[in-house]
């Protein structure tokens, strides 16, 4: 049995949030990058940085993960889909503007 992969913890932790999985499935096909797109991004993004989850945001509604195998552990991804699950779950993301923040 091979064990699961992110994709997968991704459709059964967080379907009904509004997620799209915008990364293409196949594994050879993608890099270590996982985008989830919803329309509340830029907004969700906040949220997970003040969760200690640091995502990236891209335009126009893309959240771009990186659970990269070499150094990240399925435990780390699992706690992470977790957070996300908290942010949306208490609507924290409603705290933030849905538009990308300028570092200054």
């Amino acid at each position: 049995m091979t064990p699961p992969n992110i994709l997968w913890l991704i459709q059964s932790e967080l379907t009904g949030y509004g997620f799209e999985i915008g990364s293409p499935r196949h594994e050879s096909k993608r890099g270590g990058h996982i985008i989830l797109e919803h329309p509340e991004a830029a907004r969700i993004c906040k949220a997970l940085k003040q969760e200690a989850i640091i995502p990236d945001y891209r335009e126009p509604n893309m959240i771009r993960l990186a659970p990269v195998a070499l150094y990240t552990s399925f435990q780390e991804v699992y706690e992470t889909v977790q957070v996300l699950k908290k942010v949306m779950d208490g609507r924290l993301y409603e705290n933030y503007e849905n538009k990308r923040g300028i570092i200054a």
